[in-house]
């Protein structure tokens, strides 16, 4: 019986961290792969690439041209997209220049695009009341170092406003799907309750 009760916990311990660590995955929260969609399992939402809206003003997207609110793709409020970029593992979004290790800024281009050029992008975030933010990070070249700014840190800009090298923050609900961890714990717990209730019989 210790034996067996030392392997469960060792099952345990090897699947725990699968379904602690958030991650920004590639590919919708399904499992489907799509390059233009970005999934961040913690938040169980679906991020669209920068690059997708790239030159869209945040009234633009509102408006439905290219057709994404009609896809059910919702203009992301600042808040939110500065918790993306901590779910990412951003150092810090308080304020330009806030210098951290490079590779989540670096992943976060491979995943949403490359909208100002030498690894930095930006894009419109609601800031409410007709305004709109310009969050966003960069892979300092030729550096160990990359840098995040939270929305509000360049002030505002009235939506109607584009920028050619800013694209539209934009995310969608998934519908929750468990992760092959999640179903594994719930299945070791399954199999442990009817152990148990096997052994309380006999």
């Amino acid at each position: 019986m210790k034996r067996t009760r030392s392997t469960y916990l060792a099952i345990l311990a090897l699947l725990s961290p699968m379904v602690a660590n958030a991650v920004l995955i590639e590919g919708n929260c399904d499992g489907t792969s799509d390059a233009t969609v970005t999934c961040d399992d913690l938040s169980a939402l679906e991020w669209l690439d920068l690059t997708e809206t790239l030159g869209l003003s945040g009234a633009d997207f509102l408006a439905d041209i290219g057709g994404w609110v009609s896809a059910g793709w919702t203009f992301a409020a600042t808040g939110r997209v500065d918790q993306l970029f901590l779910n990412g593992d951003a150092d810090n979004i308080e304020g330009v220049g806030t210098i951290g290790n490079r590779t989540p800024a670096e992943q976060f281009g491979q995943l949403f695009g490359i909208t100002i050029g030498s690894g930095c992008s930006q894009g419109f975030s609601d800031a409410g009341s007709g305004l709109g933010n310009l969050p966003g990070f960069c892979a300092l070249p030729n550096t160990a170092l990359g840098i995040f700014w939270g929305g509000d840190t360049n002030g505002t800009i009235p939506l109607e406003e584009g920028i050619s090298q800013a694209g539209v923050w934009a995310y969608r609900d998934s519908a929750a799907v468990p992760e092959p961890g999640t179903l594994a714990l719930f299945g070791l717990g399954l199999a442990g309750m009817g152990l148990a209730r096997r052994r309380k019989k006999i």
